[in-house]
């Protein structure tokens, strides 16, 4: 073979192994292609249905697009300790100083509400609960779930009206406070965790929230939260979110009640010592839930409506400041009324003392009504 031969002998290999190396390069292209789509079909994936009896208590993770991983028992874990700070258990005192406490053996159980040590004690839906505590607050202690510490009782408040108890923790401060979760801000699907004094935790989700009563009451329509699941340990126990918010109190009989329908009862407690709500008597329909054959009706607002009645109870607050059926109140103060914001839980958030202007249409024209509320 001459030199001419030779030459082109090792082109001709050159050639060919720059051919193969796209070729391979184009092969290996095609395999990363085609299997990227089929892991975004799942194919290597397939999709789970956490709320199957399967993964009733398995450990999983859920992945978004930038394959950010969360660990919900992990969540759960850290959560504890923010819940084992806010709930607190109300026992009989021990006669002897040798005897122990079980957290079985509380009477009642309840959460912090301010730093300076007074607690709300969850007695929603029972019938009966030990009425010593309130004439004799001596003969029982608090004790910290978290820390395990005794606490003495300096004050106890009780409101038969409203189901509610408050207890006042002696000499302490600075103690651990779980914000309240605002209800406009739950949605449905929404991963919440019902915990309760022996240290259970349970995962559930929201199901549905808000009443079916129509037309409502603005005295007494209560708001109820649907979760998935809550079983017998869990009555008189309390809701929180994944952030270690308070969301909801667990009545005696499983009902789930947020707190945001508490709000108005322990500001007004807090800053006027009483447990009291103000009462505005009227009835209303929200208009983001109904449908009018008139398309020129108005879409949003609380609508005072009670199917031909009067809305608004003769000589009550409301018709004193000048409310009348058919008005349409479209914002109180800063709160717009519309789809997020119910009529009922913007109120929530003022207690007796407290001025509101409340927005209105009347005869297509907007108008101011100021009331004072007592």
């Amino acid at each position: 073979m001459d030199k001419k031969d030779k030459k082109n002998n090792k082109n001709n290999k050159i050639v060919l192994f720059l051919i193969a190396s796209l070729l391979l390069g184009f092969l290996g292209g095609a395999i990363f292609y085609f299997y990227g789509a089929l892991y975004n079909q799942q194919i290597f994936s397939p999709e789970l249905d956490l709320s199957s009896w399967d993964y009733n208590r398995s450990n999983f993770v859920i992945q978004d697009a930038k394959k950010v991983i969360i660990n919900q028992d992990l969540k759960i874990e850290e959560n504890q300790n923010y819940f084992s700070e806010a709930v607190v258990g109300i026992f009989k005192k021990s006669k002897s100083a040798s005897d122990f406490y079980s957290f079985d053996e509380a009477i009642l159980s309840g959460v912090v509400v301010s730093s300076d040590g007074w607690v709300l004690i969850n007695v929603l839906g029972l019938a009966t609960f030990d009425k010593n505590l309130i004439k004799d607050k001596s003969s029982f202690v608090v004790i910290s779930k978290k820390d395990k510490k005794i606490y003495e009782i300096e004050d106890v408040v009780y409101s038969e009206e409203h189901s509610f108890l408050f207890l006042k923790i002696k000499d302490t401060s600075n103690l651990p406070v779980r914000p309240f979760f605002n209800f406009s801000n739950l949605k449905i699907g929404q991963s919440l965790l019902l915990y309760n004094l022996a240290g259970e935790i349970a995962p559930s989700n929201l199901l549905s929230k808000g009443s079916f009563s129509f037309p409502r009451s603005l005295d007494i329509f209560e708001n109820e939260l649907t979760l998935t699941e809550v079983n017998d340990s869990f009555a008189n126990s309390f809701v929180f979110d994944l952030s270690g918010e308070l969301v909801a109190l667990v009545s005696a009989d499983k009902q789930v009640r947020p707190i945001s329908d508490f709000k108005p009862l322990i500001f007004s407690f807090f800053k006027n010592k009483e447990i009291a709500k103000f009462k505005l008597e009227l009835e209303y329909v929200s208009l983001s839930n109904v449908v009018s054959p008139d398309n020129n009706f108005y879409s949003e607002g609380a609508w005072l409506y009670n199917n031909g009645l009067s809305a608004v109870k003769k000589g009550g607050l409301a018709e004193q400041a000048g409310l009348k059926t058919g008005d349409i109140i479209t914002r109180v103060n800063e709160y717009k009324i519309d789809s997020n914001n119910d009529l009922f839980d913007v109120l929530n958030n003022f207690i007796i003392g407290d001025k509101l202007t409340f927005y209105i249409l009347r005869n297509d024209a907007l108008s101011e009504i100021k009331i004072d509320l007592k």
